[in-house]
């Protein structure tokens, strides 16, 4: 009897062995997907593997083949290699090339003749292309696609990080090239259509296909180019398991099938820049004159912050910018009224039992909410701990800024822009709304364009914060800003005031520099401390009923890594998770640094015990 092994959609690092019914041996091959059921549930999953085998007894059968091309040979490797590289089990990286349908049609299962063939490119080629302004890039896109596409009839497949930037381009592409096949997909697609574009993308019948990162899972063959907007912003990477970024995936698939990688930037991010310096990946310079910046000068000016939200100065900006009838830009780095809650008289404060953090007060909803979990509470009238009235909220969050610039600027339209307003639907910026205030939800390319001023409201806020990264994304998001201020703004001076206290007068230092050399500096600090991109960073929580639970899964595998420690690598934890965290459950977390290319090995001495984490949920999230 055939024995086949099953990756399936489940968060365990593990195939399920089921065997193939006779009627089907024929049909089943590696790469099919299938239907069997687990644990009284019906799954679809991919066969990675059949053997022959004989005690049969206490396995159970494959239920149906399913009416899908099977995923070829190389894809199943590329799927394994996205697995190591995301430290995730190798059935929920599987799952993401299965289309999501609630039912299949009755059809003929595809012959072996008729499955899908892998079509390898002699060339793998990285490049990286800086073009700020959209004028620029849509200029280089019809160029390229006019090249690659019309004239040598080479697939391309673009990935955009937001749903607008990839109808705008959609729209220009079928304006200029009415004659290319071009596919779109992306979460707005229903599921009959998703199973529809799938074919035809797996049959290659198309020029172009333009998506969101979900169309990364299309199984498709033989594509020359494939060009990335903007890898480093949010869109491009998994808010949910398996933790998957699109850069990532790219670098894989050329590596396996290849062809040329572009990533299209306003500046490359660190890694892309570490890239650049090790030869990794080359610069492509367009053959056109850029558009480039107009001359209207940014001016940069430093405050110390008063005690107060905002300084004389930063009013006085304020004012001069409402005379002028121009839009002004507050940016603040926490939602909510106040970072924390507590009382005067004891010094008790509202914390997560989860996280063992201070809870965030909104004063809109009345509740405090904690900003790694998500869990609410509704604050007491009196102190728990002494019966006290005199609560008080520390720090600044957004609706705390948006309250003091009602009190200073009265009948000015001010709206704000954060999590809170952006849950609640599509948000419309009013046309008489002339001072923004909000999280870096604010900085987008539009408002900044109608802008002429922008205000950091606390510089300290975003540099001290407890993750390695936040450097980087804040010195991105600002050179974003310093790009784009101002542009549609006729014959203004534009402004970027930073606010920050006197003990963080370091910060200020930073500014204003050449990018170049902010990550220069950012590269020589990480160096010390071997952080991404030297090495890999691997992040593995263990959630589970009770804290022993997790942290005794932790400690095996931390023991293991030790004792068959050959290459160098350094192991922190475990430790309360700060991350990626579930209501209702306790969570232990395990920091590995490891050089990249041994990643593999840490992964292969990882999965055994992993494999027997029982009821211990094991999450992980790889920073490169």
């Amino acid at each position: 009897m055939l024995l086949a092994q099953v990756a399936l959609p489940v968060p365990l690092f593990q195939t399920f062995s089921y065997l193939v019914p006779e009627r089907f041996i024929n049909e089943i091959i590696p790469g099919s997907i299938v239907q069997v059921e687990f644990h009284s549930r019906k799954l679809t999953g991919v066969v990675v593997e059949l053997a022959e085998y004989h005690d049969v007894e206490n396995f159970k059968e494959i239920l149906q083949p399913l009416p899908l091309q099977p995923l070829t040979t190389a894809y199943l490797d590329l799927a394994k290699r996205l697995s190591i590289a995301f430290f995730a089990p190798f059935g929920e990286i599987l799952a993401l090339y299965v289309p999501k349908v609630s039912t299949l049609k009755r059809s003929a299962l595809p012959s072996k003749e008729s499955c899908p063939r892998d079509c390898f490119l002699p060339h793998k080629q990285f490049l990286c292309c800086q073009l700020a302004f959209e004028e620029d890039r849509l200029r280089f896109l019809k160029q390229f696609l006019r090249e690659r596409v019309a004239e040598k009839k080479e697939k391309v497949h673009l990935v955009f990080p937001e749903l607008a930037m990839l109808d705008r381009y959609v729209e220009f592409i079928q304006e200029n090239f009415p004659g290319l096949k071009l596919i779109r997909f992306d979460s707005r697609v229903s599921p009959s259509k998703r199973l529809k574009l799938h074919q035809e993308a797996v049959a290659g019948t198309f020029d172009i296909i333009a998506g969101s990162c979900l169309s990364l899972f299309l199984p498709t063959q033989g594509i020359h180019n494939y060009l990335i907007i903007d890898p480093e912003e949010r869109g491009h990477f998994s808010s949910k398991h398996p933790y998957y970024n699109s850069l990532t995936i790219l670098e894989a698939k050329v590596k396996v099938f290849g062809g040329t990688l572009i990533a299209l930037c306003r500046i490359p991010n660190l890694y892309l820049y570490f890239c650049l310096l090790e030869g990794k990946w080359a610069s492509l310079k367009p053959v056109f004159e850029l558009r480039g910046a107009t001359s209207k000068k940014v001016t940069t000016v430093v405050q110390e912050k008063p005690g107060k939200i905002f300084s004389l100065f930063a009013q006085k900006a304020i004012s001069e910018n409402l005379r002028a009838g121009t839009r002004s830009l507050i940016l603040v780095q926490k939602s909510g009224y106040a970072t924390a809650l507590g009382c005067k008289e004891c010094g008790f404060y509202y914390s997560c039992a989860m996280c063992n953090i201070a809870m965030r007060f909104h004063a809109h909803s009345k509740q405090l909410i904690c900003p790694l979990c998500g869990q609410k509470l509704s604050p007491a009238p009196v102190c728990p701990r002494c019966g006290g009235t005199w609560f008080e909220g520390w720090g600044a969050g957004t609706e705390k800024v948006e309250e003091e610039l009602k009190k200073l600027f009265p009948g000015v339209g001010i709206q704000r822009i954060d999590f809170e307003t952006l849950e609640k639907g599509k948000l419309e910026i009013h046309q008489d709304s002339l001072l923004l205030v909000g999280t870096t939800s604010i900085l987008q390319e539009k408002l900044l364009r109608q802008s002429s001023l922008l205000i950091i409201e606390s510089l300290e806020d975003w540099f001290l914060l407890p993750d390695f990264e936040a450097r980087e994304r804040f010195l991105l998001s600002f050179y974003k800003a310093f790009l784009f201020l101002g542009e549609d703004v006729p014959a203004y001076q534009t402004k970027i005031i930073i606010q920050t206290r006197k003990q963080f007068q370091d910060f200020l230092n930073q500014f204003p520099k050449k990018w170049q050399t902010l990550f220069q500096e950012e590269i020589e600090k990480r160096k010390r401390g071997g952080y991404p991109p030297l090495r890999a960073m691997v992040r593995i929580a263990a959630e589970g009923r009770n804290k022993r639970q997790s942290f005794q899964v932790l400690n095996q595998l931390r023991e293991l890594l030790v004792s068959a420690q050959e290459k160098k690598f350094d192991i922190f934890g475990p430790y309360s998770g700060e991350g990626f965290r579930k209501r209702g459950t306790l969570q232990a977390e395990l920091t590995v640094l490891v050089p990249q290319e041994d990643l593999e090995d840490i992964y292969l001495k990882a999965e055994p015990l992993l494999k027997s984490a029982g009821s211990v949920k094991v999450r992980c999230k790889v920073s490169y």
